[in-house]
């Protein structure tokens, strides 16, 4: 995570007077944040103001009232709060889905049940030749103060979408000598515990998050196993002793 950061300095060399900022406090452009006694023995000179060049929140002050200071070193580091932005890699193959506008969803380790949005605002023009990714910048739809410079993101970048899809667990789909199938549930009339496995071949879409699409062979509504199904064969007489939920209709809100 990454944000516009720049370093605050003094217009003149001298001892720190007033020091008026703490970290984490929001200045406005040309806010006088501190004052230099360029005085020297034998000379005396009125206080020098410093002043931010930016609006934004303070994240470092090196220095404190007494320290001696240039004008090649920073008194404080303000950064732009409404300009966070995060930066992540893609791998070579998937670059030509990339576009600048794509949405996203970004969750933090900090706000673990939280999902935030974010676009894609910048691409690389060049692709890294050792590790063949190319790098790319997002930003949050909506700048919020509690996202800090230096935190780590989990990024799900939205390419394509899609509509009333059959999906399933991905573990419930076997693969066996080159074909894709599940076992499918049929209940016996007047035993909700008792049922008959159809072995179903279907043509397996994208997978994400463990969830897998089917895109031939699977109607939506239907039951299928998804545990113990490795020991299973066509017709095979099953007793059920749990169920799961369906998968939610929509995977992603934004």
């Amino acid at each position: 995570m990454t944000k516009g950061n720049v370093d605050i300095y003094a217009d003149t060399a001298g001892k720190i007077t007033s020091l008026s900022i703490e970290v984490g406090d929001k200045i406005e452009k040309d806010q006088v944040i501190a004052e230099v006694d360029p005085s020297r023995p034998g000379m005396k000179f009125v206080a020098s103001p410093v002043t931010s060049p930016i609006s934004g929140t303070i994240i470092s002050i090196p220095v404190q009232i007494g320290s001696t200071v240039t004008q090649a070193a920073p008194i404080a580091k303000v950064s732009r709060t409404d300009e966070l932005q995060i930066t992540t890699y893609v791998a070579e193959r998937f670059i030509s889905k990339m576009r600048v506008g794509l949405s996203a969803i970004i969750r933090f380790e900090a706000f673990p049940d939280q999902r935030f949005n974010a676009r894609i605002t910048e691409l690389s023009p060049t692709v890294d030749p050792q590790s063949r990714t190319m790098e790319l910048k997002l930003a949050l739809n909506r700048p919020d103060s509690r996202i800090k410079t230096g935190m780590f993101a989990k990024i799900k970048i939205i390419t394509d979408r899609k509509n009333e899809i059959v999906k399933i667990p991905a573990q419930c789909m076997i693969k066996r000598y080159g074909e894709y199938f599940v076992f499918v549930v049929h209940r016996e009339q007047g035993d909700s515990e008792k049922a008959e496995v159809e072995k179903r071949k279907v043509n397996p879409g994208i997978e994400i998050d463990n969830k897998l699409e089917i895109t031939e062979g699977l109607s939506p509504g239907e039951e299928v196993v998804i545990r113990g199904q490795t020991l299973l064969e066509d017709k095979s007489k099953v007793k059920i002793i749990d169920m799961i939920q369906p998968l939610e209709t929509k995977d992603i809100i934004e």
